[in-house]
């Protein structure tokens, strides 16, 4: 079994692969145009400013889990079903369970994994 959990995940996410992936799903424009101002908004420091994001979405924000979930689904859920379907799999927002039929096929399908990762600027949290 391989229990993976993306490091920093929700400050990770690349605005633009987030554009596309949701560009597959709607054409609505208003939809486009507010996920764009909620990916862009400025992150409110301690000295009352506001830091621009370019990257990333908030933890915890009300569409994260959403934004979540159609950023993985291409990075991770397509991939591992075309790939690997003899490996069933849970996944919440940024944490993994693979189940594996030995160690040997949990440590290829980790590796396999963290390369798949890398392709969409994703990094596993090391394994203890």
């Amino acid at each position: 079994m391989i229990d993976a959990d993306i490091k920093g995940f929700f400050d990770k996410i690349i605005h633009e692969l987030m554009m596309q992936m949701l560009r597959q799903h709607t054409k609505e424009k208003c939809v486009l145009l507010y996920t764009e101002l909620w990916l862009k908004a400025g992150v409110a420091q301690e000295d009352v400013s506001i830091a621009a994001r370019t990257k990333g979405t908030p933890q915890g924000g009300i569409i994260s889990s959403l934004f979540a979930n159609l950023y993985l689904h291409p990075a991770f859920v397509k991939w591992v079903d075309e790939s690997n379907p003899q490996n069933p799999f849970e996944r919440y927002a940024d944490d993994i369970v693979i189940h594996c039929h030995s160690k040997e096929d949990a440590e290829q399908l980790l590796t396999k994994l963290q390369n798949r990762m890398q392709n969409f600027e994703l990094v596993l949290h090391p394994v203890d």
